[in-house]
């Protein structure tokens, strides 16, 4: 659910020197609203502004300020781009504030701000924390054809990588998408029985430093979308249990598992 500060909401009469409150619709901008719960923390309203066609989508109003929320910038300090935002509600009438840059070109789309209104706690999170590697299955349960490796050449020489060494023996194959100071994106497919092992990462300093980030997500997936469209074998990532996979092939991709 979207969100709106105390602040945003809430203004202060010069001349009256009082309060005024006006909710609106994050949605549609307009006031035609209604109050469906409200806690210590925060009230929940829904639209029903006839004209708006998303209609009763909930939206939720902080009832306290937020800490520094004098100061609080709802832009990204290096894009200036303006954050997405999620209120997640909790079990025991608590929730969760999230802030995020939206823009996949910016180095801070890797992480996200939470506030929690209970504990009134900042935390940045890096959302890729979790994930050890970025890799991927590509089950076919045989060796793979001619024209279905084609895919994955195909969409690599799309994204301007280069064959840099073809192992025979361990039947591996490297690409390499080669950027300035020595950084590159390094390709493997390791080829398996039962179809591809495919991970990529980011080579610092020639292999001095290996990282995993947004751009080497983002090639991944691609790949991952390709390979479903083809409908051959079975695919996935790995760990796919990770929520930060869905949640980046949806925002990205508007896709859905």
């Amino acid at each position: 659910m979207y969100f709106l500060l105390k602040s945003e909401v809430e203004k202060i009469e010069i001349n009256r020197k009082f309060k005024l409150k006006r909710i609106f619709c994050p949605y549609c901008g307009k006031m035609q609203i209604k109050k469906i719960y409200k806690n210590y923390y925060f009230t929940k309203y829904i639209c029903w502004n006839k004209n708006f066609e998303n209609k009763n989508v909930p939206f939720v109003v902080i009832n306290k300020n937020i800490i520094s929320e004098e100061n609080f910038n709802d832009k990204c300090d290096l894009c200036n781009q303006v954050y997405f935002r999620e209120f997640l509600e909790k079990n025991d009438g608590n929730g969760n504030l999230i802030f995020k840059c939206p823009n996949d070109n910016c180095d801070e789309f890797n992480y996200e701000y939470l506030y929690d209104l209970k504990n009134k706690d900042w935390k940045k999170r890096d959302i890729l924390s979790k994930c050890e590697f970025q890799y991927l299955h590509w089950y076919l349960y045989r060796k793979p054809a001619k024209n279905e490796f084609n895919i994955i050449n195909s969409y690599l020489e799309e994204n301007e990588f280069k064959l840099i060494t073809e192992n025979l023996e361990k039947e591996t194959i490297d690409y390499r998408k080669f950027f300035k100071e020595n950084t590159s994106i390094h390709f493997k497919l390791s080829v398996k029985p039962w179809g591809f092992g495919i991970s990529c990462h980011k080579d610092v300093e020639i292999h001095t430093k290996v990282k995993f980030d947004n751009q080497t997500l983002k090639i991944l997936s691609g790949l991952y979308l390709k390979l479903k469209e083809e409908k051959s074998g079975k695919c996935f990532m790995l760990p796919r249990e990770h929520l930060e996979y869905a949640h980046f092939l949806l925002h990205k991709y508007n896709y859905k598992n």
